[in-house]
């Protein structure tokens, strides 16, 4: 591959990646609804078959996010009267608040996807196809909102330590 090849392709996902973070600032919920098909497709189609019998991985997933995301927000609650913040807190005046409350919102979507899961694990197979679709979609779409959530949550905390600070406009 050569450089000139090697560079386009990074511009590409350079745009691709900051388009998708502009597309989940704004509509989270869309975001999680389209990405959500992909699981309850899988399950429909039986690739997705033993998912009751590792809602305990799921869980540990759960939890390690819950734990990473814990942190952040201890972290951010630390950090709120430092002169890093304060100085943060010039350039954008919303910047705690809206990094406490999407954490707040990360670590609750956490406790409904083990709840979720505990309801899998503990309840008897469920032979009604609507109740069944709504517990794969609801499952399906706390899955993709905790994942993508704490990627942008470390996307978000690394630029602020880096001090790479996106420059958008979503913080005002």
């Amino acid at each position: 591959m050569t450089k000139e090849k090697g560079a386009k392709i990074s511009n590409f996902t350079s745009k691709t990646n900051k388009t998708f973070w502009k597309k989940w600032e704004k509509n989270k919920f869309w975001v999680c609804i389209f990405i959500s098909c992909i699981p309850v497709f899988l399950f429909y189609s039986g690739y997705i078959s033993h998912s009751k019998d590792n809602t305990g991985n799921f869980i540990a997933y759960s939890v390690g996010i819950l734990t990473v995301q814990g942190v952040f927000l201890t972290l951010l609650v630390t950090l709120k009267s430092s002169p890093v913040m304060s100085r943060l807190r010039d350039f954008f005046p919303h910047l705690h608040n809206y990094l406490y409350f999407e954490l707040r919102k990360q670590i609750s979507a956490c406790i409904y996807f083990i709840l979720i899961n505990l309801a899998f694990a503990v309840f008897v197979p469920i032979n009604n196809k609507y109740l069944v679709f709504f517990a794969i979609v609801m499952w399906s779409y706390y899955m993709v909102y905790i994942t993508i959530g704490i990627l942008y949550s470390i996307r978000t905390v690394m630029n602020l330590a880096t001090s790479d600070i996106d420059t958008r406009s979503k913080m005002k």
